[in-house]
């Protein structure tokens, strides 16, 4: 009709968004996506990270890593995130998450491992007696805290290969790391450390959920802690790592805050 006025059309938003590849020549270059499972008798391991939608809109790497691995009796979960203002968070998520697993997998199947088993039976039987917490707490610093020590020390020997163009900042990353065991009874045992935000979650069908962690988080969004040699000085690491028994679980969870974010609005809710 010659009366109606202007016709405007509105693209799907999603339309809008381009998928770009990271450029594959840049340093720490690694793929735009990660997956892997392991399955065994008695669960199902799962891993995948995958860049968000922002990166891949500007061609720019994922800085999100994951981790698995079955070691012995234990299964081994890690998750890190790579600060997004920090230009190689990517290569400090990887090697972070990598040498976690690896680090935390050879201590657990080693004398230390049978050390924190012990010290954890006593605590479970007496969780207020003084000094089963201070053997618990001290099987940690050569198994958990270990770990952690070494996915700090495995940033610092990047950065030793280039002090002149690396910081540790350059490498800034958060850090979830858990693993998890079924005893003869048939009880399981959760051993978790975590710095910085995103979600430990124990899972107990049908409907019970219990978050492991205290996300870290900032007076800004996405303001957060990171991995740093301060946190081993300081002993502040031990307030970090929990343990809990549980009689059965549906699913252990680790995310990042691009998994927690589009689900809660703030860590308040989170928590």
């Amino acid at each position: 009709r010659g009366d109606a006025g202007p016709v405007v059309e509105i693209a799907d938003p999603r339309t809008l968004w381009r998928s770009l590849p990271a450029d594959s020549a840049a340093r720490f270059h690694k793929p735009d996506t990660y997956s892997d499972h392991l399955i065994h008798a008695e669960a199902r391991l799962m891993a995948a990270s995958i860049r968000g939608r922002a990166h891949a809109h500007r061609g720019l790497h994922r800085d999100d890593e994951a981790r698995i691995a079955r070691v012995g009796a234990w299964d081994l979960l890690c998750v890190a995130d790579g600060a997004g203002s920090c230009r190689y968070a990517r290569r400090g998520a990887e090697l972070a998450a990598g040498e976690a697993v690896r680090s935390l997998g050879e201590a657990l199947n080693s004398d230390a491992g049978a050390t924190l088993e012990r010290a954890a039976i006593a605590y479970f039987a007496d969780p207020h007696a003084p000094a089963s917490r201070r053997a618990l707490q001290a099987s940690y610093q050569h198994t958990v805290v270990k770990a952690v020590f070494d996915a700090i020390r495995a940033i610092q020997r990047e950065i030793a290969r280039d002090p002149a163009t690396l910081q540790l900042k350059d490498f800034s990353t958060t850090l979830l790391l858990a693993a998890r065991r079924t005893l003869d009874d048939g009880e399981q045992w959760l051993i978790s450390f975590a710095i910085g935000d995103g979600a430990i979650v124990l899972y107990t069908a049908p409907d019970r959920v219990e978050l492991l962690n205290r996300p870290d988080s900032g007076d800004y969004a996405g303001q957060t802690r990171f991995l740093d040699p301060a946190l081993l000085e300081s002993g502040e690491i031990y307030q970090r790592v929990r343990i809990h028994k549980t009689p059965r679980m549906s699913a252990l969870i680790l995310a990042t805050d691009g998994v927690t974010d589009p689900c809660f609005s703030s860590d308040r809710q989170l928590t």
